[in-house]
């Protein structure tokens, strides 16, 4: 598909020149990638006040067993994956497949070709991990599957992402997440969908679950679509290893009935947090998912 002409106006030539050092450095092996990414974290970690402040806080409610120093340190590899997440997400909207296929560990797929031959659709609830990026494209290589995104403003780089992931996707869609016609669709047609809830929506649309023991709000949508679409719903979730692959896995989530608001939200944050714990420092500890609190509580941030 042609590049759109109006991508071309001097006024995104900025980021032109962002997309093109980017494309310089995905040439190098993405060894050296992750490792310039873990510099990145670190620079991130001392000019970036405003997310450091929200990942201390997220840590410190988190995993209070952790003292100071403890907690220091996963601060700082909390970081340093981020950085290492910017550049697998860079990797995976400009390099080759073929070289990136090589690292992917796909497990317990059968879960989803067994609801398929039931003829039912497939929910996946994925989650903010810095290897999103990378593994979401992986993914689609190996089972056919809509995902839901957030447009970005700068019309180059969504281009590039939108582009980037739809070289893995094998004929899955890309749904941006204000587009529910698309996602009830995409359902409806039985197909495998996509859809991270742990992101806060604020309390409108959510209820409260305890999150490692602090109450999150968890958007209510994933039981409103399992209701309507009778889908399977299963979860996702993904990791590097140290060996150099991309793992994800598929999973039961137990307790999650498609009905009930508050037991689903208190499921997902169980099966949430316990894939967390394997590897915590992967997981986006940048975002304020404390924001809504439940009526008179302070705000945490």
């Amino acid at each position: 598909m042609s590049t759109p002409a109006a991508l071309y106006h001097p006024r995104h030539w900025p980021s032109w020149l962002l997309i093109g050092l980017a494309k310089l450095v995905t040439l190098f092996p993405l060894s050296f990638q992750l490792r310039l990414g873990r510099l990145i974290g670190r620079l991130f970690m001392r000019l970036g006040k405003r997310r450091r402040h929200i990942a201390e806080v997220n840590l410190r409610l988190c995993f209070p067993e952790l003292n100071a120093a403890q907690q220091r340190q996963l601060l700082i590899r909390t970081f340093e994956s981020q950085g290492m997440g910017l550049m697998e997400t860079l990797a995976a909207w400009l390099m080759p497949p073929r070289r990136l296929l090589p690292l992917a560990e796909v497990h317990d797929v059968e879960l989803i070709e067994q609801a398929q031959q039931e003829g039912k659709a497939v929910l996946l609830l994925g989650a903010h991990f810095t290897t999103l990026d990378i593994a979401g494209t992986l993914f689609g290589n190996f089972v056919e599957t809509d995902h839901i995104y957030r447009r970005q403003k700068n019309p180059v780089i969504n281009y590039f992402m939108t582009h980037g992931r739809e070289k893995y996707l094998q004929g899955g869609r890309s749904i941006p997440q204000d587009d529910m016609r698309g996602v009830y669709r995409s359902l409806s047609d039985k197909r495998v969908l996509w859809y991270p809830p742990d992101q806060d929506y604020g309390a409108k649309h959510s209820v409260f679950a305890p999150f490692f023991g602090v109450p999150a709000a968890v958007i209510k949508a994933p039981t409103r679509m399992a209701k309507k679409s009778k889908a399977k719903v299963l979860a996702c979730w993904y990791y590097r290893s140290e060996d150099g692959k991309y793992h994800m896995h598929i999973g039961e989530i137990e307790g999650f009935t498609g009905c009930d608001y508050d037991a689903d939200a208190a499921a997902i944050n169980r099966q949430l947090e316990k894939v967390i714990r394997q590897h915590p420092e992967q997981y986006m500890w940048v975002h304020r998912r404390f924001k809504s609190r439940p009526p008179g509580q302070e705000k945490v941030y």
